[in-house]
């Protein structure tokens, strides 16, 4: 019997061993995923940040004569419908504006490379610089 008390012993002592280990590995995971979720969310942070600081520059391209235009437009309507309507997308180089569905439509039959000719001047632009006018009106308002 005294013979079995050590060999009880050391495979206790190895199953306590092999717990530790699995705990330790169990934690250094936990540690894992933490810093994995962390770095994700500086990764989201940082996208959108990209995404604004896009924004705010074709945003700055924007000339006075073109805001001015786009202003004017507001009022007058979309030039393709000519409905009134409370969505209304610009097109930041030339000013010109249309409504959401009517920028859709034309997107949909005329884009090329993710560019499109605006429909009031025929200036080439990108589909990314079609953005919605209180946007535009907000951060001007924001930065005078």
């Amino acid at each position: 019997m005294s013979a079995r008390l050590p060999y009880n012993l050391t495979r206790e002592r190895e199953a306590r061993e092999r717990q530790q280990e699995l705990s330790d590995l169990i934690a250094a995971r936990q540690i894992q995923d933490a810093w994995n979720r962390e770095a994700e969310s500086a990764k989201r942070k940082l996208e959108e940040q990209d995404r604004i600081l896009a924004l705010e520059l074709t945003i700055n391209q924007m000339d006075a004569d073109s805001l001015n235009r786009m202003q004017n437009s507001i009022t007058e309507g979309c030039p393709i419908c000519l409905e009134r309507h409370n969505t209304l997308k610009a097109i930041i180089l030339c000013g010109h504006i249309m409504c959401d569905y009517c920028f859709e439509g034309y997107c949909k039959k005329f884009v090329k490379n993710e560019q499109i000719q605006c429909p009031v001047c025929r200036q080439l632009i990108l589909l990314s610089d079609a953005i919605p006018t209180n946007i535009i009106l907000e951060y001007h308002n924001s930065n005078k």
